[in-house]
């Protein structure tokens, strides 16, 4: 657990550096994607910031929610699944406003999203949050939880940053393969976003049951496990249906 990076007198929340570096690398990542889209770069400057408020207000809403609901004091964290919710609306914006194919746009987004995830859920391990619930066996370290009380405990941080990683593996995979630019090219954009949220419902629904910071809320299931019941349930058909009308 390292809290905090020093950088001589400086004292910076690695939680916080990490998620900047996670964002500058994603963020270049999506950039050179839509530069070999053949958009222009005028463009692709002005897609920043609407992404940047409206995933902001996104990841704030959770945590301000739950301090109403359950009357806690303080501030409530950012939410990467609040995030998610912010960045679709986001993205819908930013084509409407600059004239530029959702899919396009969805697309290149659903690549660079693990990537941003699992660089930020790196700061998670190195600032304790996010950690497992206690545990023995081989899958179980001595970790610390956020007020630095170890134990043994699934290390769920690790777990969804390597989670991320395959899932952006894979989908860069399948953006870069010839075939994905060739003829059906246009019927088939948008497609790659509903591949990633139905890997990050998966994602969410199986490692969040070993998290000991949930609350569980239905049938042993916290909020964020529901959520990502939910996204299976109406993205799994969806893929269906998409890969059918290819076929």
């Amino acid at each position: 657990m390292c809290p905090f990076i020093e950088i001589g007198r400086l004292h910076l929340s690695s939680y916080g550096v990490l998620h900047v570096f996670g964002t500058l690398v994603a963020g270049m990542l999506f950039f050179h994607l839509l530069v070999l889209e053949g958009i222009p770069a005028g463009k692709i400057r002005k897609i920043f910031p609407i992404l940047f408020c409206t995933g902001l207000v996104g990841a704030l809403t959770p945590g301000l929610i739950s301090a109403l609901v359950f009357r806690n004091s303080g501030w409530g964290g950012l939410s990467s699944i609040g995030c998610l919710f912010g960045l679709g609306p986001g993205t819908l914006i930013a084509a409407r406003f600059l004239s530029l194919e959702p899919g396009v746009l969805f697309d290149r987004g659903a690549v660079i999203t693990p990537l941003w995830l699992g660089i930020g859920r790196i700061g998670c391990a190195m600032a304790g949050c996010c950690y497992g619930r206690p545990a023995a066996g081989r899958l179980a370290f001595m970790l610390p939880d956020i007020h630095g009380n170890s134990c043994s405990r699934y290390p769920t941080q690790l777990m969804s940053a390597t989670a991320d990683f395959l899932l952006f593996a894979m989908l860069f995979m399948l953006l870069s393969r010839r075939r994905y630019e060739s003829s059906w090219a246009a019927r088939s954009r948008g497609r790659l976003v509903w591949v990633f949220l139905a890997g990050y419902a998966l994602k969410r629904l199986v490692l969040d049951g070993l998290r000991g910071d949930l609350v569980p809320l239905f049938a042993g299931l916290s909020l964020n496990q529901l959520l990502g019941l939910a996204y299976l349930l109406l993205i799994l058909p969806l893929l269906f249906f998409l890969s059918s009308r290819r076929a």
